[in-house]
């Protein structure tokens, strides 16, 4: 199976490319590959937005991924950045590095096998 990143920067402004993102990883997951996403500047967003709006489309996408053991993280030097720290805590999102240090590493991402896939 294969080893997929899906590096998610459109926000919730852009819901079509982040709804499809999401799709596509959950689609993977579902197939038993190895998916992670992350979460990346303006998209760091996404997970409270998601929390608080059961009927958003993306949302059944984002469920599908925490239980089929997927990946989810943010960058917590965006979610600094875009003030959404909190909001990711609270949607059970990991943040990665610090709010001084981007994340995730891609160059150790694809290091371990994973294709990057950058959407938005």
């Amino acid at each position: 199976m294969g080893k997929y990143a899906v590096l998610l920067n459109a926000g919730p402004k852009d819901a079509g490319p982040a709804t499809n993102a999401l799709r596509y990883a959950a689609t993977l997951a579902a197939a038993d590959h190895d998916v992670a996403v992350y979460f990346d500047g303006a998209a760091t967003a996404w997970p409270g937005e998601l929390v608080s709006r059961l009927d958003h489309p993306m949302r059944t996408y984002f469920d599908d991924l925490l239980e089929l053991g997927a990946t989810v993280g943010a960058c917590a030097l965006c979610a600094s950045a875009y003030e959404t720290t909190a909001s990711c805590e609270e949607a059970g999102v990991t943040l990665l590095g610090s709010p001084d240090e981007h994340a995730p590493d891609v160059a150790l991402l694809v290091e371990e096998g994973y294709e990057l896939l950058p959407i938005g």
